[in-house]
């Protein structure tokens, strides 16, 4: 008669591992003594559920770092041509939009010496300037 092996499973990512395994091949934990699961893993639930009756409006939105941010920005477009046009050389429509570093940069240069200062003029009214999160600066 033929003996019915069993499972085992590492208790901290869930892998098939052998009866006699003292390390984890998939992450490395140590198994002390038997292994701690002896039937499947049950899958994790999500942190996040949304239930059917919830609405777009309660949904928060959450910048993630390496996402990719999509729509218009809230930002003023005449707002920023206003403060390009009368305090571009120091910056202040650069921390207005978000970016910080390059407002430091034009504060210090004043406003790269004038050029930079004569591009984003342009560029704010052509409507190609984009916020400190990559969105694109349209609404007026």
């Amino acid at each position: 008669m033929k003996k019915i092996s069993q499972k085992y499973f590492c208790p901290n990512c869930g892998s098939s591992i052998e009866q006699e395994t003292k390390f984890c091949a998939n992450c490395g934990t140590q198994i002390a003594g038997q292994p701690q699961q002896v039937t499947q893993p049950q899958p994790v639930q999500p942190a996040f559920v949304s239930s059917p009756t919830q609405t777009v409006s309660q949904v928060v939105q959450v910048h993630v770092p390496g996402a990719y941010p999509q729509g218009p920005s809230q930002k003023s477009r005449l707002v920023a041509l206003l403060l390009c046009i009368f305090f571009g050389y120091f910056g202040v429509h650069r921390f207005y939009v978000g970016k910080i570093g390059t407002g430091v940069i034009y504060l210090l240069t004043a406003g790269i010496w004038g050029i930079g200062w004569a591009i984003d003029c342009l560029v704010i009214l052509l409507g190609g300037l984009k916020d400190g999160m990559g969105l694109l600066i349209t609404e007026w």
